[in-house]
């Protein structure tokens, strides 16, 4: 298990490495769940300045999950605030394996990671920090085997 996480972080860092490449990449961070075991009220909050509201741009959601995880499915709410406190909520359902339980995504070991796209081509509409929180919206208090959470924005895509 150490191993495994030892290989998690080092494909971590190449992957920051490459990421730090990327001119076309405005935001990525992913914010780490302690032991793998996400409780309800455990809020993954992410503050993101905002500087140009002319550039289009793609919105993804990074899920890392263990082979732990017992659902194929994963449920969030994400409650958004924008620079002048306008607030959304939406929930949000997310497949991490296919119908016969075959983990989706990236990854070897015990860990994977899924790339999803939430938005496509969108601008923001006003210049400042918005916010967005991730809270786990299963029926479970403690759900175990989601190992981080994510937000990655980039320069849009034709």
């Amino acid at each position: 298990m150490k191993r495994n996480k030892q290989i998690w972080i080092l494909l971590s860092l190449m992957s920051l490495l490459l990421v730090a490449c990327n001119n076309d990449i405005i935001y990525d961070k992913q914010k780490e769940i302690s032991n793998t075991e996400w409780n309800f009220d455990d809020v993954k909050k992410f503050n993101i300045n905002i500087e140009d509201t002319l550039e289009y741009v793609d919105f993804y959601i990074i899920i890392r999950n263990t082979i732990d995880y017992k659902y194929a499915n994963l449920f969030l709410f994400l409650t958004t605030m924008t620079p002048n406190n306008d607030v959304s909520h939406d929930t949000l359902q997310f497949l991490l394996a296919d119908m016969e339980g075959k983990w989706l995504g990236d990854g070897t070991g015990n860990f994977r990671e899924n790339v999803f796209l939430f938005q496509h081509g969108i601008q923001f509409s006003q210049k400042g920090t918005y916010s967005f929180e991730f809270t786990q919206a299963m029926r479970d208090t403690s759900l175990i085997g989601v190992s981080d959470i994510g937000i990655r924005i980039e320069k849009a895509k034709e």
